[in-house]
């Protein structure tokens, strides 16, 4: 089973390396998007996509079949539910 890990919250990394992050993670779809925008905005946008690109990134791994298992302390999966807007299954923990 391939394993991702899918930051949630604020995306410090898109604010301060702009599209990269998409880049490194292989979310080409939204780092053409960002890459689009950026110029035309001057780079202002990358202030938006810093708060909305984990979303969409959490969202399309879970589309792509991914699902969750929580590493975080303080994490749940009604939280991490709330935030991605979908309805979440966790996965056991059997390794």
């Amino acid at each position: 089973m391939k394993i991702r890990k899918a930051p949630i919250g604020f995306s410090w990394k898109t604010f301060f390396f702009g599209l990269w992050p998409a880049i490194f993670r292989g979310s080409w779809k939204y780092a053409l998007l960002m890459f689009l925008t950026m110029f035309p905005t001057l780079g202002l946008s990358t202030l938006i996509w810093s708060f909305i690109f984990n979303r969409l990134y959490l969202n399309s791994l879970l589309e792509d079949g991914f699902r969750l298992k929580i590493a975080e302390r303080g994490s749940s999966v009604e939280r991490i539910s709330a935030y991605s807007r979908m309805n979440i299954a966790l996965i056991a923990d059997s390794e």
